[in-house]
């Protein structure tokens, strides 16, 4: 890894209002879409409006002559909101290349809208479908600069509302879900806490090719 060149720049405060981006990840396989992005040091806000992100088709094999293909993954929100963000902190990481230890206190908050997120995959033949929507998500106690640096997040509490999920049977099987999908996602942590979970008005469905069938629906707390 190359270290990031130094310079003499200081900021007392950035501002950044950006439109239509269009940007794919180096080696994460995802292009993101943004419509708006506001970024404010003074408020400590940063602020998305329209968010889609797609992840592109890619074959990975796991051993000898068993390949499994993700056809798509996508996740849109209509509206994104982190509290707290102190961008200064994090351009004076980058200048460093680290982060630094003394802002492990420094939490903030992320606000979602209309999260809604979906994967279909092939895997020897079977072909998977699962979608996760939910209203209103909310965590709590986030260290995102700490979180960009150390490639680990601990969120204190994550809240879920309004929920709708619906699985593919095969998610269930432990010998299609562990090396066909959850390590398949390519999720830019290494490692994910969470102190507290909860789900509220959720609906959980299996489906399958004979229809669709709930598992559970009402409140979830762990």
């Amino acid at each position: 890894k190359k270290p990031i060149a130094k310079t003499g720049f200081r900021f007392k405060s950035v501002e950044c209002s950006l439109s239509d981006i269009n940007y794919r990840m180096p080696q994460n396989h995802y292009t993101i879409r943004i419509k708006n992005l506001l970024i404010n040091s003074n408020s400590h806000v940063f602020r998305v409006d329209s968010l889609r992100i797609i992840q592109q088709n890619n074959n990975i094999k796991f051993g000898e002559n068993k390949t499994h293909q993700i056809n798509l993954t996508e996740a849109t929100a209509t509206k994104i909101e982190i509290t707290k963000f102190d961008v200064l902190r994090l351009i004076e990481g980058l200048g460093r290349d680290k982060y630094s230890s003394r802002n492990d206190r420094d939490s903030s908050s992320i606000f979602l809208d209309n999260l809604d997120m979906h994967l279909t995959q092939h895997d020897n033949g079977l072909q998977l479908h699962h979608s996760f929507y939910f209203k209103h998500v909310a965590g709590t106690g986030i260290n995102f600069v700490k979180a960009i640096f150390n490639y680990s997040i601990f969120i204190n509490s994550l809240n879920f509302e309004q929920s709708e999920i619906k699985v593919d049977r095969s998610l269930l099987n432990k010998e299609t879900s562990q090396p066909g999908i959850l390590p398949r996602l390519n999720i830019p942590f290494k490692n994910i806490s969470i102190n507290k979970l909860n789900l509220s008005e959720a609906k959980v469905w299996l489906h399958s090719d004979k229809g669709e069938q709930m598992l559970l629906k009402g409140d979830l707390v762990i």
